[in-house]
Order: structure tokens, then C-alpha cells, then sequence
């Protein structure tokens, strides 16, 4: 399997705690809609609802009015907010699994645009985590659930006294640039509810055989404070947001680069100092991406993308780390069984303005090695920057050590 992954060049700089936030970039559905997005930690979303009438292939999703009609629905459908063609779409459950007819022998369609799918109830949690680590609650704590001023939009929200709610000071909201907005939804009866009161968003995640997991923005809730975990109807109508692709793990561990197979065992060698005439066109071409915003193409690889210092990484045995940020812990993946004998993490270092990302390798079980052959014993971690300061690195097991091929030490 081929799975289109986009590296992006991350800003080469931090955002503080609970700092407003701004669109990173913007990207295109198939119908030719241009959606902004946002990182948040490793992950890129979307800050605008999906308005999508197609699927990817181009097959209509049928627009379904009738509130009879819809809530009689087993198969893909979109509505405008109070059929409203000035407002904006909610779809069910079944558009979004690309469910197109009842027909069992007919494969679903895809519904979000290359590259992007629908988030899944984990995702929404990652993202949860990440606001909230990251100071985004409404009192600047980074424990416990108060994110729903940071996430949902300042306007629309009918006024509230409940402080952490979004209706209670309203242009304070959005500090997280998500900009969620009450647009309420389409219950599973058919009818039209809650407008400026609630936003509620899909996940891709089944609870049961008729419900999904859900995220909800709900003023009228005991802690309005909150992003609350809830679940509904398939036949509901809601809103979705988009997440970028990132990952694919897979068996053969192979690694293609722009459709092409790179030298000896379909892996990139000496990627630091290239010998090889393909391995120069490899690593030029990795340079090429992260100058352009360019699009990688992987093939059953563990992708990971480090936006923010201070991080501990639990690498795989195949493993692809985008690496732009600084005093970060890589923890190389080992087992007392040899799991990992001649298995490759390839790192993209990003540089800053003045010198290498400073981090940390640590192994619980198995030795680390340098290249200059020092090694580090269980649990501890070998400290330093990767040499030449940027670019495509190295590290790959040989029998019971990691060979960390272009890693430099600093201190002792």
C-alpha cells in the first residue's frame, strides 16, 4: 500500500503557553474549497468546517432536505444548517464513511480530499491533550478539561455567566485558532436544534452499531468549560473537521521517495555524506521538500512530526521523524528478543538560525553506540547533537545496539 504523506517545513519558532494562534497553511478539497489549518503538536487540522458535496472520485453526495426522509437515511447524505444555503453543511455519519448505497458488494468512496481524513475518537483526544498541556485552558492551567473558550469562535454564542463557558466574554475565545462555531446540528429525527448554543463535531469512531463518538462545545452543559466527550446518532447531522494523514505502519519496511525506490534494500544508506548517485538524488530530493512544503510518498513507514521542545518520542522499528524541535528525547524502540536487528530510523533534522536541534537518544534494554563506538547502557540517555547540523540523519540496529551514525557528542 502507497500512503501520500505531507512533510511540512515547521516555523522556526515556539509558540508559548495558551498563545493566540493563526493559520499555519491552507489546502484544497475536491471540489476545489480552500480550507485553512493549524499544527497542534503532531498533528495538522483544519480550522474551517468541511463543505464538501462529493466524494473523491467525484460521485455527488446527495443533498437530502426532508426531515422524513433523512432521518430514514442509511447511506451518505449532506444538509445546509437549517437548509439555509447561506449557512453551512452538516453531514451524517454514512457521507462520511463513504457509504454511497445499500448495496453490500459496492466498496465505499472516499469522502475527505487526498491526504486528509475524518479524525478519529483518539485524534480528538490527542488534540484534547495537547491544548491542555500546552496552557490552553481558560484559567492558563495545564491539568483538567477547561479548553472550550481556546477551541470555540468569538461570535455567535448567546451570553452566559458561567465563567469558562464560551458565552461568558466571548472575545476571549479562539486563543487555539480552532474556531469552532454554534452552529447546533440535525438530530437523527430530522429537525434542526440548538443554533448558538452547541458545536458539535464528528469523529470517524463507531460506539455500538448505531452511535459514533462525538466532540461537543455546549454552553448549556453543567461544565461548559469543557470539550466533552459524548456519542449520537449515525443519522445525525454535524459538522467535520479534516486531519492530515501522517502515518502508516506496515510489514516490508520499504521506503519510497517521490515513487522511486532508493538504493540497496529499498532504503536510503548513507544519507549524511552520499556516494551513491541515488542516494545524493535521495537526499536532495528530501532537502527539496521541507524548502517547498512538498509532498513525500512513503510506503509502510511509522512517520513521526516533532513541532515542540522538551518532547520524549517512543520510536518503532521503522521509523521516518521530522525533527524541528530542540532538547527532545528520541526513546529507540527494543526488546530483550531482538526485535529490531537491521531496522533504520531515518531523522530529517531541521536547522535553526544559529545551530543543530540539540537532543537525546535512550534505550531501556538494549546499548547505544555512537560513531565513534561509546555507548550508553540501559536507561540512560547519550546526549548531543546530530553532526553537520540538519539534513537527513542515520540510526540503525546492529545485533544488540543502536549505531547512531551521525550523532555527536557534547559533554561527557
Amino acid at each position: 500500500m502507497r500512503i501520500l504523506l505531507y512533510l511540512l517545513l515547521a516555523p522556526l519558532f515556539v509558540f508559548a503557553q495558551g498563545e493566540q494562534r493563526y493559520a499555519d497553511g491552507s489546502a484544497s478539497d475536491q471540489d476545489g474549497n480552500t480550507f485553512e489549518w493549524i499544527n497542534y503538536g503532531t498533528q495538522d487540522w483544519a480550522i474551517e468546517n468541511a463543505e464538501v458535496v462529493t466524494y473523491r472520485d467525484g460521485t455527488p453526495i446527495p443533498q437530502v432536505t426532508d426531515d422524513t426522509e433523512w432521518a430514514n437515511l442509511t447511506t451518505g447524505a449532506w444538509c445546509y444548517q437549517n437548509n439555509d444555503p447561506n449557512k453551512e453543511i452538516m453531514y451524517n455519519w454514512y457521507a462520511l464513511k463513504g457509504i454511497n448505497d445499500n448495496d453490500p458488494n459496492t466498496p465505499n468512496k472516499e469522502f475527505a480530499p487526498t491526504g486528509w481524513h475524518v479524525p478519529s475518537d483518539a485524534e480528538w483526544t490527542e488534540l484534547e491533550n495537547y491544548l491542555i498541556a500546552n496552557g490552553y485552558n481558560y484559567d492558563g492551567t495545564t491539568s483538567g478539561n477547561k479548553i472550550a473558550k481556546a477551541m470555540a469562535s468569538i461570535t455567535g454564542w448567546n451570553s452566559s455567566s458561567s465563567y469558562g463557558s464560551p458565552g461568558n466574554s466571548p472575545s476571549l475565545n479562539n486563543t487555539s485558532g480552532f474556531n469552532a462555531r454554534p452552529f447546533g446540528g440535525r438530530w437523527y429525527y430530522g429537525s434542526f436544534e440548538n443554533d448558538n448554543t452547541i458545536s458539535i463535531f464528528w469523529s470517524s469512531s463507531e460506539e455500538g452499531s448505531e452511535n459514533v463518538w462525538l466532540r461537543d462545545l455546549n454552553i448549556e452543559y453543567t461544565n461548559p468549560s469543557e470539550l466533552i466527550r459524548t456519542n449520537g446518532s449515525k443519522r445525525s447531522g454535524l459538522f467535520v473537521r479534516f486531519v492530515r494523514d501522517s502515518s502508516s505502519i506496515g510489514a516490508n519496511g520499504s521506503i519510497l521517495l517521490n515513487g522511486t525506490v532508493s538504493a540497496e534494500n529499498n532504503q536510503i544508506k548513507n544519507v549524511a555524506d552520499p556516494t551513491e548517485a541515488q542516494d545524493a538524488a535521495t537526499k536532495a530530493y528530501a532537502d527539496a521538500i521541507v524548502a517547498s512544503r512538498g509532498l513525500m510518498n512513503f510506503s509502510d513507514w511509522d512517520n513521526y512530526q516533532v513541532w515542540n521542545d522538551n518532547t520524549t518520542v517512543n520510536l518503532t522499528p521503522n521509523s521516518f521523524v521530522f525533527l524541528n524541535a530542540d532538547n527532545t528525547t528520541l526513546v529507540l524502540p527494543d526488546n530483550p528478543d531482538n526485535c529490531c536487528f537491521g531496522d533504520v530510523i531515518y531523522i530529517y533534522v531541521m536547522r535553526n538560525a544559529n545551530s543543530a536541534r540539540p537532543t537525546s537518544l535512550k534505550s531501556n534494554n538494549l546499548v547505544i553506540r555512537d560513531r565513534d563506538g561509546n555507548q550508553a547502557w540501559s536507561g540512560q540517555s547519550l546526549t548531543g547533537v546530530f553532526q553537520g547540523g540538519g539534513g537527513l540523519q542515520m540510526i540503525i540496529n546492529v545485533g544488540d545496539y543502536w549505531m547512531a551514525g551521525s550523532f555527536e557528542i557534547i559533554g561527557d
